[in-house]
């Protein structure tokens, strides 16, 4: 779902960002994803009409390993190099 920051700034949905993992499977590089809490609509809850993020792990043969919607909980944009998964199962 788009969302709007309150700064006026559009957050369009659909748009993938791929971060590699190195050998330890840690994320390798510095991505960044916008809070929930500075996106309206805002997240409410699983599987309700509001934003939130879909991360998906694949294997080197590209092969789906782990997938889950999550929430950026923090205030601003959050830093997706230290993401730890333990959100909520989609």
């Amino acid at each position: 779902m788009d969302a709007v920051t309150p700064w006026g700034m559009q957050v369009c949905a659909g748009i993938k960002v791929t971060a590699p993992l190195d050998g330890n499977g840690n994320i390798d590089g510095t991505y960044y994803l916008w809070s929930n809490e500075y996106l309206t609509p805002r997240y409410i809850g699983p599987n309700s009409n509001s934003t939130n993020y879909v991360c998906t792990v694949y294997t080197a043969d590209g092969e789906n390993v782990w997938e889950n919607q999550l929430q950026v909980p923090t205030n601003g944009p959050w830093d997706l190099g230290t993401f730890i998964p333990n959100s909520w199962q989609g």
